[in-house]
């Protein structure tokens, strides 16, 4: 370690508000909530940053946060994830000095807040946000690292989900199952903790429903919140190939769109989700039938997983960019710990 003093613990995140998460399993309508949200004169949510995910495993690579080398090494990584992300927030540059002087609490968590708080800034709002559906997986670091952060969670019909999930992504239904189990048990664990939001009573009384987003954030409802596809900018729009609601007004078109799958789909996901669908109140339509399938609670092997990853990648030189980005990360984490520029 060439400089082991400590930082000043201050409180610069003090005067700002919490910043917001959304998350759901991919394909809930997560992003519709977090357009809805831009569309308040307050907010200003980042669009899948992927910070927890990328990070989360790094830490121990980057040492005391407290200390200012360790803290400057991981606030220019947090940088250059995005940079090189190139997501739809690229015009999003944050300064390396700017994230260190705003950043009190000094975690993964306080530091995402400093830069979603900038962002926010940046767009001449007062309170930042992050719409990474995967971040259920990092509730309990949210919840301890962030109290004060409202957490939004979106639950969709998981045979909706699935066929949305096969056109976009080319998923396999079981593996998009196993990741809407997943994000059903999180939400069950910290259900006392999140604002529960169903897709389907968004979709069909949307005033009532954002309202009462309103209500659980602590903000005013403003009817341009449902004006959200207006207030899109064209750059979020390009090259997207499935734009949903985001580009026209609210409705439930897109609740049932699963009837269009053969019955034995339809069964599929209906036994390998029956104890989530039953939880949140979705009835099946189909018997379980004699369907051989893994249990719910078995993980797949890391061949399997390595299959539907590069399944998920295919052709597709954005996905390839994005993972790269992690790996990047990876590898650098480790070359600096294990050459002695981090205690």
């Amino acid at each position: 370690m060439r400089n082991n003093r400590h930082i000043h613990q201050t409180p610069q995140l003090g005067s700002y508000p919490a910043p917001i998460f959304i998350m759901g399993c991919p394909r809930s309508g997560t992003t519709l909530i977090s357009q809805i949200l831009n569309s308040h004169p307050d907010f200003a949510i980042y669009h899948e940053s992927y910070f927890y995910h990328i990070l989360t495993g790094e830490m121990k690579y980057y040492g005391d946060l407290s200390r200012h080398e360790n803290l400057r090494y991981f606030v220019s990584d947090v940088i250059d994830i995005i940079k090189r992300k190139a997501t739809d927030e690229h015009d999003f540059q944050p300064d390396l000095d700017s994230v260190i002087e705003m950043t009190g609490n000094h975690s993964l968590s306080g530091v995402i807040a400093s830069v979603l708080t900038l962002y926010a800034q940046q767009h001449n709002k007062i309170r930042g946000g992050d719409k990474t559906p995967e971040n259920y997986e990092y509730l309990n670091r949210i919840g301890s690292e962030l109290p004060d952060s409202p957490v939004l969670f979106v639950v969709r019909d998981p045979r909706d989900v699935c066929l949305s999930s096969r056109k976009l992504f080319n998923s396999s239904l079981q593996r998009t199952s196993r990741l809407w189990n997943e994000s059903i048990q999180r939400y069950a664990f910290h259900k006392d903790a999140v604002k529960l939001i169903s897709y389907e009573t968004l979709v069909e009384n949307p005033e009532a429903e954002v309202k009462a987003i309103c209500h659980h954030i602590g903000i005013s409802y403003t009817p341009e919140m449902l004006k959200h596809s207006k207030n899109i900018p064209s750059r979020f729009l390009d090259g997207k190939k499935d734009l949903g609601l985001l580009n026209s007004s609210i409705s439930s078109r897109s609740v049932g769109g699963f009837h269009s799958m053969n019955n034995d789909e339809i069964q599929l996901i209906e036994t390998l989700c029956q104890q989530g669908m039953e939880l949140m109140g979705y009835t099946a339509t189909q018997g379980r039938g004699k369907i051989t399938i893994e249990s719910t609670d078995a993980r797949p092997s890391k061949l399997r997983l390595i299959f539907e990853k590069l399944r998920y990648y295919g052709l597709n030189p954005d996905r390839w960019r994005h993972g790269w980005v992690k790996w990047r990360i990876m590898l650098r984490t480790r070359l600096r710990y294990y050459f002695g520029y981090l205690e």
